[in-house]
């Protein structure tokens, strides 16, 4: 009796953690998906690859927020200042207008190689139940 009890208890706590989770997991895909699918691209350069990040749903820094990382791989000779500009002035896409979501920091920018750069989106969200955002 005591073990349902206590499996039933775990249950009751655990299942909210699970769903939230689950719900952070989906809003970086919908992340990747809304700045992969159709993603800003300044003057003379061509998008090589974007993705999200292994990092997942992740916690950037000590407060208790969502992290989702998504990266973007140009081929361009921009000087890197002139792409910080360009990227530092985007938004997020109108599709995650209702995810309460925003820009953590200015876009990261670097050369990996010649002419292949990389953008890091960083976005935050509300960290809820999910123990990997506190």
């Amino acid at each position: 009796m005591a073990a349902l009890v206590l499996i039933g208890g775990w249950t009751v706590l655990l299942t909210p953690m699970k769903l939230d989770e689950i719900r952070h997991d989906r809003l970086l895909l919908r992340v990747e998906t809304a700045i992969c699918e159709n993603p800003p691209v300044p003057p003379n350069a061509t998008v090589e690859g974007c993705e999200r990040s292994d990092l997942g749903v992740h916690n950037p820094s000590n407060g208790n927020q969502c992290g989702y990382l998504v990266i973007l791989r140009l081929d361009t000779d921009a000087p890197v200042d002139e792409l910080r500009a360009f990227y530092g002035s985007v938004g997020l896409p109108n599709s995650l207008a209702d995810a309460d979501l925003e820009v953590g920091v200015a876009p990261w920018v670097e050369y990996e190689a010649q002419a292949r750069a990389r953008v890091d989106f960083l976005v935050l969200g509300e960290e809820g139940l999910d123990i990997r955002c506190n």
